[in-house]
């Protein structure tokens, strides 16, 4: 009967040393710095020129994107337009002639970046044309 008593205790160790462990997610390696990138350089429209969509991306030292970012858009002078942010993206309506500039404000556990493009909004802005379909030189003298 005294037997029994240290097999169960040594039974009892056993399970409780035998439970696996739970798994932790991989931590996302980010190299610092990290910039934020816009998806135009500048904008030239006429102001009645149809809305202009702008996304920001970070990323970090070796070109990969960061997650976890608040985006915050701004713009200088509110007469040329109206400016609607939507986090990582927004929407430029020009209204009036005059120029400014937009900013974007990317914040997050990393830091804070931001980027600002310049914007002028003017009745001389022609579009032409937004897109060519076609092959060869383009002979502008016979147009």
């Amino acid at each position: 009967m005294f037997n029994a008593i240290p097999l169960t205790i040594i039974a009892l160790l056993n399970s409780t040393r035998l439970r696996p462990k739970a798994a932790t997610p991989p931590v996302p390696q980010v190299q610092l710095p990290i910039t934020v990138t816009l998806s135009r350089s500048e904008i030239f429209t006429p102001p009645n020129g149809s809305p202009i969509n702008i996304t920001a991306d970070v990323i970090d030292a070796a070109n990969q994107p960061v997650t976890g970012m608040t985006y915050t858009w701004s713009l200088t002078v509110s007469s040329i337009g109206t400016l609607i942010s939507q986090n990582q993206s927004a929407v430029f309506t020009p209204s009036a002639n005059g120029s400014g500039i937009l900013q974007v404000d990317a914040t997050g556990s990393y830091g804070q970046v931001s980027k600002s493009i310049r914007v002028l909004v003017n009745s001389s802005v022609v579009i032409i044309a937004d897109s060519f379909t076609g092959s060869g030189p383009l002979d502008i003298k016979n147009w």
